[in-house]
């Protein structure tokens, strides 16, 4: 598993591993019924990270969850999504589960809210991923460091139990939560809706997806199954439309498959389009208090 982990994190561009130390400055706060919202830059290894903190009121450590938030073309939008400020209440999750006891962190991948180049528009995605290419890495390698960066700096708060971090994502954030738990050990739980599938199914059905999802190298690895031994006895829970135009259910069902093998694995598959609905919600919340024990 080594192996096949280095020579991942070597098609993704490299540089996971020498990360800077994090410095957090507290940019606003504000107190709402069950929980407080901290607004925070995040710095480190040259960027800076928008982020915002949900810590529930309690004097004890609590789970952590690190919620991704959807692309869905709005470059607009990022964390204040999921964070329940802006944008559709269905991708509200962070908001609902802080309000259920969870300290939950969100921030804005690059390019999306206060990371999206106003110039460039929709193009800055494309540049961005174009850039990294050039570079010899790739805009996944992107998302998954700030997603570290994030990672440890959670990981310094006192409010949080460091042995319980999850994460949760719909769509791009589905996608990365694929790639957190690939990738990152102490993150064990994961909650991915309408993200995850094959990018051979996308190939041969002519599916064109963000350009993060195309990681040179990728299919000499074995796709995404051939990745599955990475999952080392983590647990997640796949929710995925069955009528999702740009999920193969066949894509999905490979991956599931082939990660059963290493972890546990629960594929809930309900009769609707790319979409995180209430009852799936229900569904991934009762999964995240069963594994984080809440």
């Amino acid at each position: 598993m080594n192996d096949l982990y280095e020579q991942f994190v070597e098609v993704l561009g490299g540089g996971l591993h020498n990360r800077e130390k994090v410095t957090a400055t507290v940019v606003d706060q504000v107190e709402l019924p069950l929980y407080r919202r901290e607004k925070l830059l995040l710095s480190a290894g040259g960027r800076v990270i928008p982020t915002y903190l949900l810590l529930p009121r309690t004097d004890q450590p609590r789970p952590a969850i690190l919620a991704h938030h959807q692309h869905n073309g709005e470059y607009h939008l990022g964390k204040s999504e999921p964070a329940g400020i802006a944008g559709n209440p269905d991708m509200h999750y962070a908001h609902r589960l802080a309000e259920r006891g969870y300290v939950v962190v969100t921030w804005d991948a690059i390019g999306f809210e206060e990371r999206n180049n106003a110039f460039f528009g929709r193009a800055h995605e494309q540049f961005l991923g174009t850039k990294a290419l050039l570079e010899g890495a790739c805009l996944q390698r992107e998302y998954t460091l700030d997603a570290m960066y994030v990672t440890d700096y959670l990981l310094s708060r006192p409010e949080v139990l460091t042995d319980s971090l999850a994460t949760i994502g719909h769509s791009l954030g589905g996608q990365n939560v694929l790639f957190t738990l690939l990738l990152d050990d102490r993150v064990r739980v994961g909650v991915s809706s309408c993200g995850i599938g094959t990018a051979k199914s996308f190939t041969e059905e002519g599916i064109q997806h963000n350009i993060a999802w195309y990681i040179p190298g990728l299919l000499k690895l074995g796709d995404t199954p051939g990745l599955a031994p990475l999952l080392n006895a983590k647990s997640i829970f796949i929710s995925q439309g069955s009528k999702d135009p740009i999920f193969p259910q066949r894509g999905v069902q490979a991956f599931a498959d082939a990660a059963r093998a290493y972890a546990e694995v629960r594929l809930r598959f309900f009769d609707g389009p790319h979409a995180f609905p209430a009852d799936a919600q229900e569904a991934a919340f009762a999964f995240l208090a069963e594994q984080l024990g809440r």
